[in-house]
């Protein structure tokens, strides 16, 4: 992995498909950097802010982004999937057609952000707060499934349909 830290001020700068896997990125601030098609898969980011920064298709798998907050972000088509975010905020966000697949939310905050059209197979969200969210057609089914694609529009009324749907005993307990 990579350590920024040895960098210095790297705001501004423009990064396309570069390799960060495995790096330590915590405890920065990127303020107006261009991060398109990198990947950042089992990275750990806490404490870090990205600010007005573009990270269209970009991939954050297995990445740790506890305490970490993106501001007025492009994250468009990005891949969260697998991801644990703890006290973590999406402000004015474009998250649009990326995959949240597996992904953990715990305390996470989603103020005036846009995940319409994501995948949110498997998605966790616990005590998180939504607030003014475009959240239109948010997949639901496995992307590797036969099945016909469910969607919902609502992060948490989806991670509720998807286990009514995936587990015979909570079906069971409303029938009672």
């Amino acid at each position: 992995g990579i350590d920024l830290k040895t960098f210095g001020d790297l705001s501004g700068y423009k990064f396309y498909r570069v390799d960060f896997r495995n790096s330590n990125i915590h405890n920065l601030h990127f303020c107006k950097n261009q991060f398109s098609r990198c990947d950042f898969s089992n990275c750990n980011f806490k404490n870090t802010t990205f600010e007005k920064c573009i990270m269209r298709h970009s991939r954050f798998l297995h990445s740790d982004l506890a305490v970490t907050k993106f501001l007025g972000c492009d994250l468009y088509n990005a891949n969260f999937s697998a991801i644990s975010s703890f006290k973590s905020e999406f402000i004015k966000c474009d998250i649009s057609y990326s995959f949240l697949k597996w992904a953990r939310f715990i305390e996470s905050k989603f103020q005036n952000t846009n995940v319409s059209h994501s995948n949110i197979y498997g998605i966790a969200t616990w005590d998180c707060k939504v607030e003014q969210v475009e959240q239109e057609e948010l997949v639901i089914s496995s992307p590797n499934s036969s099945e016909p694609s469910i969607s919902v529009d609502n992060l948490e009324i989806g991670q509720f349909i998807y286990l009514l749907l995936s587990n015979e005993n909570i079906r069971n307990v409303l029938d009672t």
